[in-house]
């Protein structure tokens, strides 16, 4: 089974790369065409196609529950990778969206996590023994289906 990490985030970041991409490309061209702008002036142009290439990377994450285990892969290319056997926890958290909005997610994990971590496991992105994604019932199952959890 496959599904993104974050429906909305990859959604966002897509929204966002193609406005900037259509925006910017008459600038571009009027730029590399008259080069009537300051040298200077094409950052203000690069930095937030960076941001929203940033953006869209972020939401092409894709988890993938498959008999070997749980895998957070970018672009196919496994980030994180958790066996089955490996896991030790595994359970519904939040990732906290804006002041006072919580929005909830399924996680795994082969190490014990504390109240406060399951609370906002936005701060575990970058701890390679969690994987956390968007709660679904179908992908609840599966993990329930694959852990031998009624």
């Amino acid at each position: 089974m496959r599904i993104f990490r974050s429906k909305s985030n990859f959604m966002f970041g897509a929204i966002l790369l193609s406005a900037l991409i259509l925006f910017e490309i008459p600038t571009y061209i009027k730029f590399f065409v008259n080069s009537t702008m300051p040298a200077f002036a094409i950052w203000f142009l690069i930095i937030p196609l960076l941001i929203a290439l940033y953006m869209f990377v972020l939401g092409a994450q894709v988890i993938n529950i498959s008999d070997r285990g749980v895998t957070l892969e970018l672009f196919r290319i496994p980030l994180k990778d958790i066996e089955w056997d490996k896991i030790n926890e595994a359970g519904t958290g939040t990732v906290k969206i804006s002041k006072g909005k919580l929005m909830r997610q399924l996680y795994v994990s082969n190490k014990q996590l504390t109240e406060e971590q399951i609370e906002n496991l936005d701060k575990m992105k970058f701890d390679s023994a969690v994987i956390w994604f968007d709660y679904s019932l179908k992908a609840q199952d599966s993990l329930a289906e694959h852990l031998g959890v009624k």
